[in-house]
């Protein structure tokens, strides 16, 4: 029986989230924080657009989690995945029907949009980086979102199963596109409600001080702060990411 092969339920498969931040994600997702407030701090309270180097940030923690290594931020494959990022929504404007299964090819052969080559070129890193983890010797205790897709791929060789190079690089591509911009523009959102809201943040800052100190942050503490929670959801619901979900098919 061929089994649906949607994100959630991939991870759920190859046990990936039972890993925490830390164990998946190796330190990335810390460090990039960290040099993004060192970002910040660099700034001196004076204003500056913080939108590129947020998205090249998220992008770069999504690229770890799938991957298992990050991206120099000034790196040739970063400028790759960046163009790819902006060019994403305007390809879905331009052409209307770009969820239509089919449609992708059909652009691409009749090149009806400069996005395209973007995507194109995106799609062939990925692919370079999929055939790095084909060809990689075993032994390794790399955990990444790739490299255990992969290994079930080997396990299921023989059944009828959705675990498909195709589908892996399809997942790739929906996790980085999908997950950086609308994390980066709830994350700007919530930066400028804190901004409107400065007795907000300063509540939301006691109670992180208050229970983390300087600990580093984990979901599982997350009921621990209950004000800075509400405070999140708050955002969301008040500049929601996609307030009509997409076409399903």
């Amino acid at each position: 029986m061929v089994k649906d092969c949607t994100v959630s339920r991939i991870v759920r498969w190859i046990g990936i989230q039972d890993c925490t931040v830390q164990d998946c994600n190796g330190k990335g997702l810390y460090d990039e924080v960290d040099e993004y407030v060192q970002l910040l701090e660099k700034q001196k309270g004076k204003p500056f657009d913080m939108k590129s180097s947020l998205i090249a940030s998220i992008a770069n923690n999504i690229f770890s989690l799938v991957f298992g290594y990050r991206l120099p931020h000034e790196s040739p494959q970063m400028s790759v995945i960046i163009q790819a990022i902006s060019s994403f929504p305007k390809l879905f404007d331009q052409t209307g029907l770009f969820l239509i299964p089919g449609m992708f090819t059909f652009f691409k052969i009749a090149g009806l949009s400069p996005e395209f080559t973007d995507m194109i070129a995106l799609n062939k890193f990925f692919r370079e980086e999929v055939d790095k983890k084909k060809n990689k010797k075993d032994g390794t205790n790399e955990t990444s979102f790739a490299e255990d897709y992969l290994c079930r791929m080997k396990e299921e060789s023989k059944e009828e199963t959705s675990f498909q190079e195709t589908h892996l690089l399809g997942n790739i591509q929906s996790l980085m596109l999908g997950g950086t911009e609308t994390i980066a523009y709830t994350l700007l959102w919530l930066f400028l409600a804190m901004a409107i809201h400065p007795e907000i943040q300063q509540k939301v800052q006691e109670e992180v001080d208050s229970v983390l100190r300087k600990s580093k942050p984990q979901w599982t503490e997350h009921l621990k702060l209950p004000y800075t929670y509400a405070a999140i959801l708050e955002c969301m619901r008040w500049r929601t990411m996609a307030p009509n979900n997409a076409l399903r098919w």
